[in-house]
């Protein structure tokens, strides 16, 4: 699994980026679960708008490889 991206702006001195495009390059299972994760993340959001603050796919999914890129969801 790899995802690039083309950067927009840089946010903060730790090097995080704004991307304005991204993509998943990965077998069908992963983008499938990536897929899954974001689902289940907005559906988080729904229910707990004023608590959700952020969440890693590797708290849903254990059997996320290590070496794959960590997905975040922040609201």
């Amino acid at each position: 699994m790899k995802i690039f991206g083309y950067e927009k702006q840089r946010v903060n001195e730790s090097g995080l980026l704004e991307l304005n495009e991204v993509t998943f390059q990965g077998d069908p299972e992963k983008l499938r679960m990536i897929a899954l994760f974001l689902s289940r993340m907005a559906d988080a959001i729904e229910s707990n708008k004023d608590q959700f603050d952020h969440n890693h796919i590797t708290s849903i999914f254990n059997e996320w490889p290590d070496d794959y890129p960590e997905i975040v969801v922040a609201e």
